[in-house]
């Protein structure tokens, strides 16, 4: 990925991924024209990594991830392909730190979403065509952002053509959520109240009829002891 025409951006580095030991790599890199500034303190010399001086010769770059918590991603379709068919354990990796997922097809789109669900996180998706029905449907919360296709396979659907529903959906969800568990408590008190109130309505019938039992035995005893 080249970030350097991107102003706002700090470029960490150029890197080509390849097998070297295929015939067919089309891609000659100069391994002096590849880095950038900062991009040696992230690239490890694995016994893999050939280095020469010519620049025709082919390299192949062993990259680990970055320790560093302030750097973010922007990956492309074709290069979420290639990673995810050789390289695949990068994946989880890849989904945390990227930011920008640009000119991805409809079912990589739907595999990011997975790959999010994966590592624990509650994933949303807003769409406004039907190339974004799949990951609609797999995201926690769709959003479609039009009355067409992708309305039919998000749970939700917004007027506004823009993402500024995504702020209400979560505090409508929230608010639902806090009514639910209010309703179930009122019902749980409601149902424990009645349940208390009976059994100690049935107790104290219960202590009443033998003690007017208890007096009525004992008139009865008098009247006759008297007659």
């Amino acid at each position: 990925m080249w970030l350097s025409g991107l102003s706002s951006l700090s470029a960490l580095g150029n890197s080509a991924i390849y097998h070297a030991d295929s015939e067919k790599v089309d891609n000659h890199i100069d391994y002096e024209k590849c880095l950038f500034d900062k991009l040696d303190k992230h690239l490890d010399k694995s016994d893999t990594f050939k280095y020469k001086d010519s620049a025709e010769n082919r390299y192949a770059l062993s990259i680990r991830m970055i320790d560093r918590p302030d750097f973010h991603l922007a990956i492309s379709g074709k290069t979420w392909s290639v990673i995810q068919e050789h390289y695949p354990w990068l994946i989880p990796k890849l989904v945390v730190k990227g930011t920008v997922f640009a000119r991805f097809s409809p079912e990589q789109k739907a595999q990011v979403i997975e790959a999010l669900q994966s590592v624990g996180y509650f994933v949303s998706m807003c769409g406004d065509g039907a190339n974004d029905c799949g990951a609609l449907k797999v995201a926690h919360a769709g959003i479609s952002l039009s009355e067409a296709e992708a309305s039919i396979a998000s749970p939700f659907t917004s007027k506004k053509q823009n993402i500024s529903c995504v702020p209400m959906l979560i505090r409508e969800g929230r608010c639902a959520l806090v009514t639910s568990f209010g309703t179930f408590k009122f019902m749980a008190g409601y149902s424990l109240i009645q349940s208390f109130s009976t059994i100690i309505l049935f107790a104290l019938s219960s202590f009443l009829f033998y003690v007017c039992n208890q007096i009525d035995k004992f008139i009865r005893t008098t009247t006759v002891e008297q007659r």
